[in-house]
């Protein structure tokens, strides 16, 4: 017993260590102002470390009320716990972003502590739970999740999500009512860390069927009650959200069977890596044949799944863990902008993959220990090379954590690794473009406004900020002219009748500034 306490120890130790390492460039990074600005900068309530505050936090019709209505317009964006971590972290450190980023690396050390206890209570193997967690921790598709603070609510929902299926084997195991009970608070703080943490009922079946428990009044009565939770959470907090839907944005099974496909590539070969990750469009009609491929992929793992459902709990256990907490990401898919039928392209982000993972690594785990039944020189070449693959991996996170530093390198290396003239990455240049504005750096800002023009014509958000970089440098028909084409083509942009009045009010025009300046009122009501 003291030698298997022991093993487990060096093991957590060695798995802590080799994360932190990975991870340490992220404790000198800045904020990258994507989202966090919103969320978390300009956000009173996370100022407000008073019981009135906190409840506000929780309070889904008062929650971000100080900043645009279309942040909150997703149940996705309804994290109450996440914003509790940003307020406390502010009431002692304010905005030290060096706090913000070891919390989140604290987190996530955590949580490969945590996988590693899920994987051994499942299979009982040292080994294999230390592989699983590794790769979980080390692997180059975690640096979104660690290094960006707006991250937060992946990494603290995770803490919940993996410690309620931990007690819940172990409810399993021992038919306790206090591990049951536990569970069920777990999952509730899942959910109000981030609503991914509704497929936590599927998770459960998951494991039951991993298990092989037979269907019984116990069972159906245990999922029933987190059923009702999840019901009662959603009826009291995201009701009255707008649900983003994959039918409404245009995601099919084609880009749904893609997006499987090419994640589970890329948690292996982090290939591409990007803050921005289009989801191919059609071209003719048509979409490029990689997304065909991935519909055969996914139907030849359905046909698997079905005819070794009795067969294979193990392997099937971990694919269906993938799908399964795949399943909310990708019907959380967005538009870059959603208001703009020309610009319709779905983004899938790297953090969506934070605990889907751990299925796939979880398999190839339980796949790489059968190499000691192999002769010894071929078992040689295969931990060698999985040495050196890890080390690598290991690499690339670390320098990835490197890309997070600020918002100019993060929107840098994303117009770096973008396609030739995808319209796509005028969200990239746009990005860049405000921070150099706010720096001061008006040629560069003016630059990267004309190229995300370039890029995309139609997009509204770029005339309106290249018409403040032109009043700022004193041309003030140049903007007006910006002002007007960007109301021609949202003219329910707020911001730009705002700009558009002050820029009439340096023109000499205090009449047609008085109208815009009503009309930004009315929209900010």
């Amino acid at each position: 017993m003291k030698s298997k306490i022991r093993q487990h120890l060096a093991a957590l130790l060695i798995l802590a260590s080799l994360i932190f390492i990975t991870f340490l460039p992220c404790l000198k990074n800045n904020f990258v102002y994507w989202d966090e600005d919103q969320f978390l900068l300009k956000d009173p309530l996370i100022k407000d470390f008073t019981l009135s505050g906190f409840i506000h936090l929780f309070d889904p019709h008062t929650i971000g009320q100080s900043v645009p209505a279309s942040i909150y317009s997703s149940a996705a964006s309804y994290i109450p716990l996440t914003l509790l971590s940003y307020s406390v972290e502010y009431h002692f450190f304010q905005f030290n972003p060096f706090i913000y980023h070891l919390d989140n690396l604290i987190l996530h050390i955590l949580n490969a502590i945590l996988v590693y206890s899920l994987i051994y209570l499942l299979i009982e193997n040292i080994e294999i739970a230390f592989i699983t967690a590794l790769f979980f921790g080390i692997m180059p598709l975690r640096v979104e999740s660690v290094a960006w603070v707006m991250e937060r609510k992946d990494v603290l929902f995770a803490f919940f999500y993996l410690s309620g299926l931990i007690l819940y084997i172990r409810y399993l195991k021992s038919n306790s009512l206090e591990y049951f009970l536990g569970t069920a608070a777990l999952f509730i703080y899942s959910l109000f860390a981030k609503p991914q943490g509704l497929s936590f009922p599927l998770t459960l079946l998951l494991i039951d069927y991993y298990f092989k428990r037979n269907l019984s009044r116990a069972l159906i009565l245990e999922k029933a009650v987190f059923l009702f939770l999840n019901v009662v959470f959603w009826l009291l907090f995201l009701k009255d959200l707008s649900q983003v839907s994959l039918s409404a944005h245009g995601a099919t099974i084609e880009l749904a069977s893609y997006t499987l496909v090419l994640y589970l590539i890329k948690s292996f070969v982090p290939f591409g890596l990007s803050c921005i990750n289009p989801v191919p469009g059609l071209t003719n009609g048509f979409f490029p044949w990689t997304v065909y491929a991935s519909i055969g992929l996914v139907a030849f793992a359905a046909w698997w799944v079905v005819k070794y459902f009795s067969k294979n709990q193990r392997e099937i256990f971990c694919l269906l863990f993938y799908i399964v907490l795949m399943i909310l990401p990708i019907l959380n898919m967005e538009f870059v902008h959603p208001t703009d039928t020309q610009f319709n392209h779905l983004l899938f982000y790297e953090h969506y993959t934070y605990l889907p993972c751990i299925g796939l690594y979880f398999l190839f785990a339980m796949l790489f220990v059968k190499y000691k039944i192999l002769p010894v020189q071929l078992r040689d070449l295969i931990l060698f090379s999985v040495t050196v693959y890890v080390l690598l991996m290991g690499w690339i996170s670390l320098e990835r954590c490197g890309v997070w530093k600020d918002g100019i390198a993060l929107w840098s290396d994303a117009i770096d690794h973008a396609s030739l003239k995808d319209p796509v990455y005028v969200l990239a240049y746009i990005n860049r473009g405000n921070l150099y504005n706010v720096q001061g750096k008006f040629d560069e800002a003016l630059y990267d406004y004309n190229q995300a023009i370039d890029l995309d014509a139609q997009y509204p958000e770029s005339y309106a900020n290249r018409g403040v970089i032109y009043g700022k440098n004193g041309e003030f028909l140049n903007a007006l002219a910006d002002f007007n084409r960007a109301i021609q083509l949202n003219p329910h942009l707020a911001s730009a009748y705002f700009d558009r009045a002050v820029t009439y009010m340096k023109l000499g025009n205090p009449n047609q500034a008085r109208i815009d300046y009503q009309r930004f009122q009315q929209l900010n009501t």
